[in-house]
């Protein structure tokens, strides 16, 4: 008995199962391979699409340690390795829970039979949420090809080439026919699409000076992503629809200037944007462009910004001083975001260095 609210409650646990299998291979620290597997079940799901099986396999050949290639190189190139990997991925952290089972919700009123002398009958039920007895795991499908390269022991490269497509993304479909909208909530079904792939670099320098050791690591970063399919209304234009666009964009409205007078804000065309009614504009306001042309400025006039709210591209900087005894001395950090040139700098001194200049004092 739920107190508070003076309901049945009942509370169910919630379960998630896991079979998961390894299988590595090791010749020589030279040719490298995994093989993974994963049946895993959820109990978000209905039987029969709990369980999916999502497999994952990766290679790696380190041509650094052909005897051919130690020969040639001896003291120069100390690492090289080439590797790929593809895996599936399952994720049902966006699945509503018993989104297959049909729920039932009880009105305020009664029924109501009879003419002249009507009897009350309840009380009254209405089909809740529907369900989808037929939704399952989204799906993730990642690729990676990298290769990894070392040279005198204190410069090292790394870059990393990826590809990430998703597939039956859990969402609430957007083209509900009229007919069909009568306040019934809909459930969510494997619908979406997305994709994304891009690189990554780093640089890292190793050395010594006298007592001291010292690295600095240099990284860069740059993705690109695009939503491949939702059900977008099929008469809808181009510009509101949102497959093609990049996940998480903006839509903005569109500014050409402010308000002159009296003259132009009852000239324009009416809008629904809070406080933009004619009667509470005055001059100075933002003027906003009806950008469909239809009289009208509003959600509709929405259009999609080139900048979004996180950046697809950053630069980062990191170096370390530590003494023999690996203890930091004083480390920097620089990250660099190219989303409104955003950048943040860090940097740190250890307590000894502190406490020794202390007594110097």
């Amino acid at each position: 008995m739920n107190e508070s609210t003076n309901q049945n409650v009942m509370n169910f646990p919630a379960y998630e199962e896991d079979w998961v299998g390894r299988v590595t291979y090791n010749f020589k620290e030279r040719y490298l391979a995994e093989f993974n597997g994963a049946y895993t079940g959820s109990e978000k799901f209905a039987p029969g699409h709990r369980f999916g099986f999502f497999p994952s396999a990766s290679i790696g050949w380190r041509i650094s340690e052909e005897p051919w290639v130690k020969k040639w190189t001896k003291g120069i190139l100390t690492n090289l390795k080439v590797r790929y990997s593809y895996g599936v991925v399952g994720n049902d952290k966006g699945a509503t829970r018993f989104n297959y089972i049909q729920k039932f919700e009880q009105l305020s009123d009664n029924a109501q039979f009879g003419k002249y002398q009507t009897s009350n009958w309840g009380p009254l039920y209405k089909e809740g949420k529907l369900a989808d007895p037929d939704a399952t795991w989204e799906e993730s499908i990642k690729q990676n090809i990298g290769i990894e390269i070392g040279l005198w022991g204190k410069l090292n490269f790394t870059v990393d080439l990826f590809d990430e497509k998703r597939n039956n993304i859990l969402m609430t479909r957007n083209t509900i026919p009229s007919w069909a909208d009568s306040g019934i909530a809909f459930p969510q079904v494997n619908l979406g699409k997305t994709k994304n792939h891009g690189l990554e670099l780093d640089v890292t320098w190793n050395d010594r000076i006298g007592k001291f050791n010292y690295y600095a690591k240099f990284n860069f970063a740059t993705s690109e992503n695009r939503v491949v399919f939702i059900d977008d209304p099929k008469n809808q234009s181009e510009y509101l629809k949102k497959a093609g666009k990049s996940i998480g964009y903006v839509n903005k409205y569109l500014a050409t200037g402010n308000f002159q007078s009296l003259d132009d804000i009852y000239n324009s065309a009416q809008s629904t944007i809070a406080n933009g009614a004619h009667n509470t504009l005055i001059p100075g306001d933002l003027y906003y462009i009806d950008y469909n042309g239809d009289g009208m400025i509003d959600a509709k006039d929405m259009v999609p910004m080139k900048n979004l709210n996180y950046p697809t591209t950053t630069l980062g900087l990191h170096w370390e001083v530590l003494t023999k005894e690996s203890d930091s001395i004083c480390c920097g950090t620089v990250l660099w975001m190219f989303i409104k040139k955003q950048y943040h700098l860090t940097y740190g001194i250890s307590r000894k260095v502190i406490s020794r200049l202390n007594r110097i004092r």
